[in-house]
């Protein structure tokens, strides 16, 4: 959420205070399911998406200067907190861990270059991920 949003100071969001605003969601595309939807169940029905885009930095920018709230692992945010003038927060309800996949062709899997490069991206992954999996 934006720092200047009327929930940036309170120590914890409610359900209630979650579902009370707008929200933005970030979708590339294919499956429409949203992994908040299935925590909240019934309750998701309560939650509007007044902005989608595929682009997570424009969420993000628009998220720091509107009253909409999103719903995200965390790691962008955070990231461009300063950036964009947000406050993260917890959820309100319990949410799963997040595994993090990487993928590729199969035709290049034994490319020296991709392989290279797969473990420059895992690397620059594991480091930014706060509780990366052992």
């Amino acid at each position: 959420m934006s720092a200047k949003h009327p929930l940036a100071n309170k120590p914890r969001l409610s359900l209630e205070d979650y579902l009370a605003y707008s929200h933005v969601l970030v979708n590339l595309g294919g499956s429409h399911s949203v992994i908040t939807d299935a925590l909240l169940g019934e309750r998701a029905r309560e939650r509007r998406f007044a902005f989608r885009t595929p682009y997570m930095l424009a969420a993000l920018e628009t998220v720091g200067r509107t009253s909409l709230l999103m719903s995200n692992s965390g790691l962008l945010p955070e990231r461009f907190r300063q950036q964009f003038g947000l406050v993260v927060k917890d959820l309100p309800m319990d949410f799963p861990f997040i595994r993090y996949y990487s993928s590729w062709p199969k035709t290049v899997e034994n490319d020296p270059g991709v392989q290279w490069f797969r473990g420059i991206c895992e690397r620059v992954v594991k480091a930014l991920i706060p509780y990366p999996e052992p």
